[in-house]
């Protein structure tokens, strides 16, 4: 095989004890190679590449074939991507990138090992990448070496606190970039602007001096010859005039151009969905994770068992003062980030700022995701048990998650789901924090009532820009969903968090007062308003409970939380809430929706905002999984499928469509434009109410939870699922679907608790939504 320059270069470099050269000498450190075949190999002195809390002290320099194939490598973006021992990753665009002085086929390349490399000591997994994006962000060329496990940071004697978590050396310099281009394009806009107007200013100049000369000039001829003189100097100024508007015109096209690139230079770099991708991909290792439950016919048991690489694992949901056992949170499958991300009118999604970098937001109008990486899945029924299992690589039998493809239906590299129950912002719904969930209530004067439904969704949230924004899809609930299964291995999902399905409580005070954050109650109704939860506190002039679909059960204070509660005397406690007003004896406090953002509260990304372990299941609070807030108080709605009911009333027929941009009211566009699942629910002919959930089926191919089997003898509250799905005796027409369950059905709420009551326009207090990008 011949022999070739970075080949021989490794050959060449000297050995000594230790391998590295003397200070004074003049001679370099020596470098890190990369061979033909790909493999990095570094020198004994180089495989400690740091103590640990090392920053900006040490820059090493790899050598690297310049061509592959016919792809010149030193055009390209080359970046250095590395896993530290605890499994945070990190990635840092490779600086000086110079071709060999004295071979072209060769090139160099320096990294400069900043804190976060060294933040923890132990082994460093690297690998070089090298990749070329076109204007657009499209990825056009990557190249990849193999992976290098040789280096290490050595143990030191103190720590730095983490500033960054997602590829903070790339954000670093990508900040640094974007300020540069800013600058200098700016720059370049002012430079132009001034050149542009000097020159205005000097064919004004000359033209007024040539007008000027001319009069001064020609006094007796002008007198002589006085139309002839005007008529001159008419057409000076007509000629002056022209080529200042000419000047001006060019400079403002220059000054317009020079801004269009500078924009352009910015969006490119600020463009993260690429990083992500590679971020993710560094991290994947093939594992498998598996959870099998016994069918309905072989235990009526709640309890799954983990298998495989899921084998062994524990998890423990957290509270707002307690972390909990979480083997899940450092698994790159299962470990997610808070983002903020939109869709193009393509359907393309880009994430556009990670939290921590400057750019992020989770307030106001923006929405906040939960970023994790593609996944594969399979589900199958085997020997009296059902299987689900998800794995981070291709795997025969498995299949890419319906929420990670692209467009063209290839692996996008990463998954977003709304992080927050939908709330309005002007109007439009936004997943942000510290937002009232957006509903239906009548009687409100500023507009802010929604009619949140199947039907309804479909402008609500295209107003957001395109038709690939929508309300929440089954893709997002079954990530949700199956994530539970899998980490817990419990079906039963209430005994384990229950939600805020068990707070359905309204009181009226008998203790009027002016100015005031506070509802008087007797002692034993505030007992029930925890410190925290959320009421709202509304009058109209009744002593009947007002309906929680009516703005007066609102109109004093809505959706606020709890602060406090306060002795008030021997025998009533004042209840404290986060708002002024005035109340009479005719003022009502109730039980309402948990607002955005209580996930902050919780000490891990799975949880409940409780205090203590025992809330948990006490039916006052929301719960979080996998970063994702759920259960707050309300149904929420999946607005990308609906039921037919066919056959006099017997089946379910189930239309579901992954592509947003059909979504449609008309039933007979639903039969011709969306899927028709392979799987019915059968309905109780005849007979309405909840009956108790024995069996589901997970459709990979189309990304849904569909119950196939309810009612059986010995199906309740305390066994199998423990949730409940609701018919009514229609046999003909269109139901919309709506899951989890909301304040006051806690003995048939969880994550498969289906209420299919309720026709495709059916609205209400309790009808709730969230944003969703993957349509």
């Amino acid at each position: 095989m011949e022999t070739t320059r970075v080949e021989e270069l490794l050959d060449s470099l000297p050995d000594n004890e230790n391998g590295v050269y003397e200070a004074g000498t003049g001679e370099r450190e020596r470098h890190i190679v990369i061979g033909r075949d790909r493999v990095i190999v570094v020198p004994d002195e180089l495989k400690r590449i740091a103590v640990e809390t090392d920053h900006n002290i040490e820059t090493v320099t790899f050598d690297c074939p310049r061509y592959w194939d016919d792809k010149d490598l030193s055009e390209m973006s080359i970046y250095i991507n590395y896993l530290r021992a605890d499994g945070e990753p990190g990635s840092h665009r490779a600086t000086n990138v110079v071709v060999d002085e004295t071979d072209p086929e060769l090139m160099h390349f320096d990294w400069t090992i900043r804190g976060h490399v060294s933040a923890v000591a132990g082994s460093l997994v690297v690998l070089v990448l090298a990749k070329k994006t076109d204007s657009t962000g499209i990825e056009r060329n990557r190249w990849n070496s193999e992976v290098n496990r040789e280096m290490y940071v050595s143990e030191g004697l103190d720590t730095i606190p983490e500033a960054m978590t997602h590829m903070p050396d790339v954000v670093e310099q990508l900040l640094l970039q974007l300020n540069n281009a800013k600058d200098s394009a700016l720059g370049d806009i002012d430079d132009k602007k001034t050149e542009s107007l000097e020159e205005v200013a000097d064919t004004k100049t000359e033209a007024l001096s040539s007008i000027d000369t001319a009069k001064n000039s020609s006094v007796e001829e002008i007198v002589n010859t006085k139309t002839e003189s005007l008529s001159a100097v008419s057409t000076a100024q007509t000629n002056a005039v022209n080529e200042t508007n000419s000047a001006k015109t060019v400079a403002l096209e220059e000054i317009g151009e020079a801004k269009t690139d500078a924009v352009n230079a910015v969006d490119t770099q600020t463009n993260l969905t690429n990083f992500v991708k590679s971020h993710f991909n560094l991290l994947r290792t093939g594992k498998v994770y598996t959870v099998r439950v016994p069918l309905w016919e072989t235990s009526q048991t709640s309890n799954g068992e983990k298998l495989d690489d899921n084998a062994g694992l524990v998890m423990l949901p957290s509270t707002a003062t307690e972390h909990r056992q979480d083997d899940y949170e450092s698994i790159p499958l299962f470990k997610t980030y808070d983002c903020n991300a939109v869709v193009d009118e393509d359907g393309k999604r880009y994430i556009t700022a990670m939290k921590g970098d400057a750019n992020y937001r989770d307030t106001g109008a923006v929405d906040v995701f939960v970023l994790g990486m593609s996944y594969y899945e399979k589900y199958w029924i085997e020997d009296g048990y059902w299987y689900y299992s998800r794995t981070d690589t291709p795997r025969e039998g498995y299949t890419l998650a319906v929420e990670c493809k692209d467009i063209y239906g290839n692996d996008q590299g990463f998954a977003l789901y709304g992080k927050h129950v939908a709330g309005l912002v002007d109007g439009i719904p936004y997943s942000s924090k510290n937002l009232i969930p957006a509903r239906y209530c009548s009687g409100r004067t500023d507009g802010l009532s929604t009619g949140i439904s199947y039907n309804g969704n479909i402008a609500i949230f295209k107003a957001k820009g395109n038709a690939h924004y929508s309300g929440g899809m089954m893709c997002d609930y079954k990530y949700a969903i199956t994530s539970f299964y899998l980490k817990y291995a419990v079906i039963h999902s209430q005994s384990v968090m229950a939600g805020c399905t068990n707070f359905n409580v309204q009181f009226r005070t008998s203790i009027a007062e002016t100015n005031t954050n506070r509802v008087v109650l007797t002692n034993s109704e505030a007992a029930k308003f925890p410190v925290g939860a959320y009421v709202s506190i509304g009058d109209g002039g009744s002593t009947t409970a007002p309906d929680r679909a009516t703005f007066v059960c609102h109109n004093k204070a809505e959706c606020v939380q709890i602060l406090a509660k306060e002795v008030y005397d021997d025998t009533h406690t004042a209840v404290v809430v986060d708002a002024l007003f005035d109340t009479t004896e005719t003022t009502w406090i109730t039980s309402f929706h948990w607002r955005s953002g209580f996930s902050d509260l919780i000490k891990g990304r799975d949880g409940c905002p409780c205090q203590n372990v025992s809330d948990l299941t006490s039916g006052i609070y929301p719960i979080c999984i996998q970063g994702i807030e759920l259960m707050v108080g309300g149904y929420e709605l999946v607005s990308n499928a609906i039921l037919d009911i066919v056959d006099d009333g017997e089946y379910f027929d189930v239309y579901l469509t992954n592509d947003c941009s059909k979504l449609t009211a008309n039933i007979d566009a639903i039969k011709q434009n969306y899927t028709k699942l392979t799987v019915r629910i059968k309905r109780p002919v005849g007979a309405g109410g909840w009956k108790y959930v024995t069996c589901i089926v997970i459709d990979i191919e189309n990304g849904a939870i569909i119950i196939t089997s309810y009612g059986e003898n010995g199906s309740g509250s305390n066994s199998g699922f423990a949730d409940a799905i609701y018919f009514d005796a229609s046999t003909s027409g269109q139901k919309e679907i709506l899951l989890l369950g909301y304040l006051w059905i806690a003995w048939s709420s969880g994550l498969v608790c289906l209420d299919a009551n309720s026709g495709p326009s059916h609205t209400g207090w309790y009808v709730l939504s969230r944003v969703s990008i993957n349509g």
